[in-house]
């Protein structure tokens, strides 16, 4: 039994590489086949794209030949149609041509209408000048007798109007030569700003003193309002506050301070009875190069009137305004109240002192206040008692110097 198991193993140890052998030997010989199969496809292939490739060439060629019987076509019928344009632009030009030639002759035959009449119309028209000229003669005779009638009438009006002339003439030499923004150039530097200055406030250290405004009416007087030189009466009012011991030190000074900022101090000063009127001097030091003083003059109801002076502090600041009122009676307001004169003229405190000067440039009258609470009423004091006062002063400092 073994041995027939060891034969049939043998066997098949024998046999199975021989069958592998021929199977793929099979296999082998069907790739064969198949590459053989491939081979004779693409010789025809081959055969094929030869066959194609001779037929390109013919058709190629055709197609050059077509190419150079349509370009000589084309060519042949661009030379027929230049011929033609040309034959047939040389033809409507020479129609052309003709008809210039036919409507310039008639052109010709219009123009020459158009001179003979041109020729008659300039006949017609030197004809009527003719007949204008000759019209003309009696106008011009009626146009000179009219002209020595008129000259005449305007005699006659120039006469007339001789006493309006003179009349006018008065009238306007009472209107103001200058103009406010001139006048108040000119008149500044001659008002100062007046500062009297008591000390200082024991309880703040602040300065104790008040502002006011003044103008020179003299080669070295400065007038201004009395209040504000009414040192008596402000150290009273500020007695409780202020260092004694500082004002006896130093004293009372008043500064007199120019629109070129210039301070100075006076020599003297005066200020007149209240009970007379509101009115103060300074005596600045003699032979200094003081402003120009500025004339008294006079004024009526309604003229234009300015004031400077130094409102707050504000210095030098001007306004204007007219003459409200003249000889107003105020004696519940102020000292010295008869003969008051009055302005509408903006004015505030520091004005008091200032001038209000009319419009040639003359003080009219020096500002002492206002009323309280009230709007456009300024009270001056009028020039004719300014020069009172003035005279006083000098007559008293004169008496003075002969004890």
């Amino acid at each position: 039994m073994m041995s027939k198991i060891k034969k049939s193993i043998i066997v098949s140890i024998i046999l199975t590489p021989i069958v592998i052998l021929v199977v793929s030997l099979m296999g082998l010989h069907e790739r064969m086949q198949q590459t053989q199969e491939r081979a004779i496809h693409l010789t025809n292939s081959i055969a094929l794209l030869h066959e194609i490739a001779g037929d390109l060439q013919t058709k190629d060629n055709d197609l050059a030949r077509a190419w150079t019987r349509t370009f000589e076509q084309a060519n042949e019928r661009h030379s027929k149609v230049l011929e033609d344009y040309n034959n047939h632009f040389l033809a409507r030009l020479n129609a052309q041509t003709k008809l210039n030639v036919d409507a310039m002759a008639i052109l010709d035959r219009e123009l020459e209408d158009v001179e003979d009449h041109f020729d008659r119309s300039v006949a017609d028209i030197y004809k009527n000048f003719a007949d204008v000229y000759e019209e003309l003669g009696g106008v011009e005779d009626y146009f000179d007798r009219s002209l020595a009638d008129v000259e005449t009438r305007v005699t006659a009006v120039y006469e007339e109007l001789g006493d309006v002339t003179d009349v006018f003439a008065g009238r306007f030499n009472e209107l103001p030569s200058v103009l406010i923004p001139e006048l108040a150039q000119e008149l500044i530097p001659s008002v100062v700003q007046i500062e009297v200055f008591l000390g200082i406030n024991k309880y703040t250290g602040e300065d104790i003193g008040w502002l006011g405004s003044g103008v020179f009416v003299a080669e070295d007087l400065i007038l201004t309002a009395g209040h504000v030189l009414d040192i008596d009466e402000g150290l009273d009012y500020y007695h409780e506050y202020l260092d004694m011991e500082y004002l006896w030190k130093v004293g009372v000074i008043i500064q007199v301070t120019f629109s070129c900022g210039y301070d100075a101090e006076p020599i003297d000063y005066y200020m007149e009875d209240p009970e007379i009127t509101d009115l103060g001097i300074l005596k600045m030091a003699p032979g200094m190069p003081w402003p120009k003083p500025i004339p008294f003059g006079t004024a009526i109801v309604g003229e234009t009137v300015i004031v400077i002076g130094s409102p707050y502090g504000f210095f030098p600041s001007v306004s204007s305004g007219i003459v409200s009122a003249l000889d107003v009676e105020d004696s519940e307001n102020f000292w010295g109240a008869s003969n008051l004169f009055q302005t509408d003229a903006p004015t505030n405190p520091g004005n008091s002192g200032g001038p209000v000067i009319n419009m040639d440039g003359e003080v009219v009258s020096i500002l002492v206040g206002g009323i309280q609470y009230a709007d456009g009423i300024g009270l001056c004091i009028p020039a004719d008692i300014c020069k009172l006062v003035i005279e006083k002063y000098r007559a008293m400092r004169a008496l003075e110097a002969l004890e």
